[in-house]
């Protein structure tokens, strides 16, 4: 109950800071990647809640999907080897 309650006032704060970044950025898209998208609902339903309520302009800003990464934690590590590959020689 209490990481509940815990994991929702950090989604509402990362609501209002991906709300923030919208505002100001103006993305076609919002991945959130790492452990914490692993959360699912918990997680995504008060982040989005969240930055439906702070997002500037909702009425006529095309709407901006917040979703979580498909490679979840390996996204570092398939980066750091196509990285590798593109500057291997030949």
């Amino acid at each position: 109950e209490v990481s509940v309650a815990i994991l929702a006032v950090v989604a509402r704060r990362l609501g209002e800071g991906v709300a923030g970044l919208v505002n100001v950025l103006d993305p076609e898209v919002v991945v959130i990647g790492g452990g914490v998208g692993e959360a699912g609902d918990l997680l995504f339903d008060p982040l989005r809640a969240a930055y439906s309520a702070a997002v500037e302009g909702a009425d006529v800003r095309p709407e901006v999907p917040i979703v979580p990464a498909r490679l979840e934690n390996d996204a570092g590590a398939i980066g750091a080897a196509l990285l590798a590959l593109e500057a291997a020689p030949g």
